[in-house]
């Protein structure tokens, strides 16, 4: 029992560091983006795009 509980521990663990990186690199995109646009949102509290500076909700 212990050696199936070992392994079950090691493949949570596994999980857990898959998506905790990929929750670092959202979060790196969403950093970087903010730093160098000077933010995600306009001033009206709209989601900006990152490049053209349109609010994403607009076509």
């Amino acid at each position: 029992m212990e050696q199936r509980a070992r392994a079950t521990n090691q493949r949570i663990g596994a999980l857990i560091e898959m998506r905790q990186t990929s929750t670092r690199q959202a979060l790196n995109v969403l950093i970087h983006s903010a730093t160098r646009q000077g933010g995600l949102y306009d001033h009206d509290g709209l989601a900006v795009a990152a490049r053209k500076g349109n609010p994403l909700t607009s076509a």
